[in-house]
């Protein structure tokens, strides 16, 4: 996935200061950074990312969620463009399941982020990567408390629906559309042509 600036002052500043939220892939090596962002979080956002409790995310761990951005599992970093460098405020990561067209996402924003739109676009970048990678139907797993999680969900077209095997849980679940997956055949058919995401 290319890296996305988003111009976000409503979205994330609202103070008029034009903040920009760029979206990548988060790389091999920024292991550290995925400790940090998960550190900082509060106890109720860890719980709610991991849906238990931990306190911290090991070296191992991390680089296990980042993974090598070739294979089943990638991860986004959700940015602000800052003159002392660009702060991390979300991640996100999904797994594409064996059978190629399912995947299973999780996302976290730092909590002094969150409810300014970044959770929003954070999700529209692993709809479009996972679609870019074949994914027809996406879905995560959410504690039934989580309720920003579960809004934001519904609102991006998420079924939701009880866990079947943990009444701790709601199953989000949504099809990838079939305009967005187009933009994987495109690249696939056209040796070397690619639309710009």
């Amino acid at each position: 996935m290319a890296t996305s600036r988003l111009h976000a002052e409503s979205a994330v500043g609202g103070d008029g200061t034009g903040d920009q939220l760029i979206l990548r892939r988060l790389r091999t090596g920024e292991d550290a950074r995925l400790q940090a962002h998960v550190a900082d979080l509060s106890p109720a956002s860890r719980r709610s990312r991991f849906l238990g409790g931990m306190n911290a995310l090991s070296p191992a761990e991390a680089r296990r969620l980042i993974g090598d951005g070739m294979g089943p599992v990638f991860a986004l970093a959700a940015e602000i463009d800052h003159p002392a460098g660009d702060l991390l405020v979300g991640e996100a990561v999904c797994a594409i399941g064996a059978d190629g067209v399912t995947a299973e996402f999780a996302l976290s924003v730092a909590d002094a982020w969150q409810g300014r739109g970044i959770g929003r676009a954070i999700l529209a970048g692993i709809v479009l990567g996972s679609a870019a990678r074949g994914v027809e139907c996406l879905y995560g797993e959410v504690l039934r408390d989580n309720h920003r999680m579960l809004q934001l969900a519904a609102r991006a077209g998420f079924a939701c629906r009880t866990h079947s095997g943990d009444p701790r849980l709601v199953l989000i679940e949504r099809t990838v559309p079939a305009a967005v997956r187009l933009h994987r055949r495109v690249r696939e058919d056209h040796d070397g042509f690619a639309l710009a995401a």
